[in-house]
């Protein structure tokens, strides 16, 4: 999931560098493999890229573009027909998933489950505290990049937004610490650019 999910991304920003078509179908081929891996998690990922989009003036191109649609249905074709089959084959799999993956991850709240209500901040500490603890003294090199360049560099701008807007979403949900993984290599990027 985590290589998939930096994979995604990675093309995503690509695409903005370069608005070649493969890059789209790569993403979309990115996007198939996240969710046959770990089903949701990487819908995590869409608002940073999403964001992006918007500030490179990329979207209205992108969603004027048939590659895009067409990619999309590529990948949402096999993603339909197993949850589909998987429903015919498990009655009642869908509302498993939709109760038990979907509305958990992202609102915290399930019919069916207890969840303990941990800080906003916990997956922020948890990686400077634990996961990336020998990296969270140089944040502050990575906050100067755009003050010693005097400009906002696009690449180094593109890292900064995606793990940043991961871990924003990913907080107002469920609290696992192993949800957070996608987080490391996305900020490794970032901390290599700066």
């Amino acid at each position: 999931m985590v290589f998939f999910s930096l994979f995604f991304v990675g093309q995503v920003y690509l695409y903005i560098d370069t608005q070649k078509n493969k890059h789209i179908y790569l993403a979309s081929l990115g996007f198939l493999l996240a969710v046959m891996t770990k089903s949701v998690s990487i819908f995590l990922l869409f608002p940073g890229s999403l964001l992006s989009l918007l500030i490179y003036r990329q979207l209205g191109g992108l969603l004027k573009n048939k590659h895009f649609y067409f990619a999309a249905l590529i990948a949402l074709t096999p993603i339909v027909g197993y949850y589909s089959l998987r429903e015919v084959f498990q009655p009642g799999y869908l509302s498993l998933m939709w109760e038990g993956g979907l509305f958990p991850r992202y609102l915290n709240q399930s019919k069916n489950y207890v969840f303990e209500n941990r800080s906003f901040l916990y997956y922020f500490s948890l990686l400077f505290k634990k996961q990336m603890c020998c990296w969270g003294w140089l944040i502050c090199l990575v906050f100067a990049v755009p003050f010693v360049f005097k400009k906002w560099p696009q690449a180094w701008l593109f890292w900064f937004i995606q793990p940043l807007v991961f871990l924003f979403f990913l907080s107002l949900g469920t609290k696992n610490f192993w949800y957070v993984a996608p987080a490391s290599p996305l900020l490794s990027v970032l901390y290599s650019l700066s």
